[in-house]
């Protein structure tokens, strides 16, 4: 199972000799890690699309936007089922308009719903703005659907909408970026009459550790994502 149910892919090498070395440990010698240089243009990577049951993924942040234009033109194709490299105003899709450059958070999302099988989950961190800003209503309107303001049922959209939860400014600090962020859990639909439920929101004021210097040291007041995982699981919302 470890042999052939892994795959992981980076764009630093880094990442990658540790995340080897983390399987080596579990006993895994033949990891399927690859060090990509554009996730979205990668051949081998194209070649898994609908193939994944669950992918977890933290898309890079404080780099600028994302300008590719082989890989916008690419998320332009709806044959591909990937369409944010379009940009439109919420609620009138019939008038998008090709993007020059983009938040890597959002194409990464697209990206990894292709990649999902029909009820595949995806955990992903992305920048606040994505979640709020007005200008980005068209990525929250392509990824739940439209909401009809007479039942409050959400209509159309590529995937179901199970948690958001809010990180501290500290989470990737170490890093190198202050972000504020959150991660959010999708699950791609299984079939396009699929209904988005009841959404578990959750806000994390402590990680488990705090930058000093330029080493993280145990955070006193704890872990808050233990206990929220624990409420998700136990279906408190």
């Amino acid at each position: 199972m470890k042999r052939h149910s892994f795959f992981g892919a980076d764009q630093a090498e880094g990442s990658i000799q540790k995340a080897r070395i983390n399987m080596l440990l579990y006993g895994e010698d033949h990891s399927q890690l690859l060090k990509v240089d554009d996730s979205i243009m990668d051949t081998h990577i194209d070649k898994l699309v609908g193939k994944f049951d669950l992918i977890l993924t933290n898309p890079p942040f404080g780099s600028g936007k994302y300008d590719d234009p082989k890989g916008l033109a690419k998320m332009r194709k709806e044959e591909l089922d990937i369409e944010l490299g379009w940009k439109w105003k919420a609620g009138n899709r019939s008038k998008k308009k090709a993007i020059d450059k983009a938040d890597p958070a959002a194409l990464f999302v697209d990206r990894n719903l292709q990649l999902l099988k029909p009820g595949g989950r995806q955990l992903i961190v992305v920048p606040d703005g994505i979640l709020c800003n007005s200008g980005d209503a068209y990525i929250r309107e392509y990824i739940m659907g439209s909401k009809d303001e007479e039942t409050g049922e959400f209509l159309g959209g590529k995937a179901i909408l199970k948690s958001v939860v809010s990180l501290p400014t500290e989470t990737f600090v170490i890093s190198g970026t202050g972000a504020k962020t959150s991660f959010i859990y999708l699950q791609k639909k299984k079939h396009a009459s699929e209904k988005q439920g009841p959404v578990f929101m959750a806000v994390a004021m402590h990680v488990g550790y705090l930058k000093k210097g330029k080493s993280e040291v145990p955070d006193p007041d704890g872990n808050d994502l233990v206990e929220i995982a624990s409420l998700y699981t136990r279906g408190e919302m």
